[in-house]
């Protein structure tokens, strides 16, 4: 559909777009949004379970806190210690693939050269090509530096992976089922998920926050999707191709209907204000008497449990993070180098077709034919 439209009514898009979307940035970031909202929520500096917000489809988390038994699941869904451990021995062997081949490609010059050197001193000075030493330095030094990069980040691996293995006790919990989790809970647990009267006072207050959040993103939302759709915007260009209307009152028809719906958030955005006012007065009242509310009021032994759990787990997602950057590291990698093994296998054909001719010629009585110089440097 695209290809239909006009280059010049896609230009007046495109110019429509960046100038709408200018006045809409500039009065969207004087209002509250979902952004703004939450950024204030979280440096709070509340207990997670008075600033989390259940969302609709959500599973109960059973005994445990939200906020954990959320992080076990993940871990749970990307496989627990087989899946970690699986993913380190994949990028090991990874590096051991690419230092394999690119020692081989290092071997494949030496033997090169050696050959080299052998046909020079076999003809003299009726071999009149550069010597492969001159002419495949920078192949050569490239290879050897890939190699030295890979030998060195394969001690990181090996780290890496001794971390892993060193820690397949404590990550073997991710392995068991929910009921054996909550089966081992010790200590009392009758209070948790159970709020004092005085969390309900702000649980209740940031659940209003979170209320007027939806209502400002209500009306934030459908002026990007409507700004996104070309099906909106495009009959109105198509007019002033038509000449039935012009650009500055296409823009000044859009802002006209974008400014209704602003003084509708500046008042929401009013409310919100009003709203931070009421938490902030509750939690300068309320929350040193808070305590340790971060235990939902459940016995030291099941908190303490509860906390190596969330360690564990903390641990975990840290080594997952390095491992998978460690991936996007090797598969970058791998492309590069599958590059300079490409261009160094017809480095080594060239040349030796080079070697060939020559040959030929010399046994002709003619040092005529080759390259002479060497096979074009088609790498650096």
């Amino acid at each position: 559909m695209d290809s239909l439209v006009p280059p010049i009514t896609r230009d007046m898009i495109q110019k429509f777009r960046a100038k709408i979307g200018e006045y809409l940035k500039e009065n969207i970031n004087q209002c509250e949004s979902a952004k703004t909202i939450m950024f204030y929520i979280q440096n709070l500096g509340l207990p997670r379970h008075l600033i989390e917000r259940k969302k609709e489809g959500d599973k109960n988390s059973g005994k445990f806190p939200p906020h954990l038994w959320e992080k076990i699941s993940k871990i749970q869904k990307i496989g627990g210690f087989l899946a970690l451990n699986g993913m380190m021995q994949n990028i090991m062997n990874k590096s051991k693939y690419l230092i394999s081949n690119l020692q081989n490609t290092l071997n494949s010059f030496k033997k090169e050269e050696a050959d080299d050197n052998y046909q020079r001193k076999r003809f003299g000075n009726d071999w009149i090509r550069k010597p492969s030493n001159a002419i495949n330095v920078k192949y050569i030094q490239a290879i050897q530096n890939y190699i030295q990069n890979l030998q060195n980040t394969g001690k990181f691996d090996q780290k890496q992976n001794d971390d892993i293995l060193n820690n397949a006790k404590n990550f073997e919990i991710f392995g068991f089922t929910k009921s054996k989790l909550e089966a081992d809970i010790p200590g009392d647990l009758k209070g948790l998920n159970k709020l004092s009267s005085d969390e309900e006072k702000i649980k209740n207050e940031i659940s209003n926050l979170y209320n007027l959040s939806d209502k400002c993103m209500e009306i934030i939302n459908p002026i990007y999707e409507d700004l996104n759709e070309d099906g909106n915007i495009m009959p109105n260009f198509i007019d002033v191709l038509g000449k039935k209307t012009t650009e500055d009152a296409v823009y000044k028809k859009y802002k006209e209907d974008y400014e209704s719906k602003f003084v509708k958030l500046r008042e929401l955005t009013d409310q919100v204000k009003k709203q931070k006012n009421v938490v902030n007065n509750l939690v300068q009242e309320i929350g040193p008497n808070l305590g340790n509310a971060n235990n939902y009021g459940i016995s030291d032994e099941a908190m303490n449990y509860f906390k190596e759990i969330e360690q564990k787990a903390n641990l975990f997602m840290n080594m997952y993070e390095k491992i998978k950057k460690g991936e996007n590291y090797y598969n970058g990698l791998h492309h590069k180098i599958e590059e300079i093994i490409r261009s160094s296998n017809k480095w080594m054909i060239s040349r030796n077709e080079e070697k060939n001719v020559l040959i030929e010629a010399i046994n002709k009585g003619s040092k005529k034919g080759g390259y002479i110089s060497g096979p074009p440097n088609s790498f650096i």
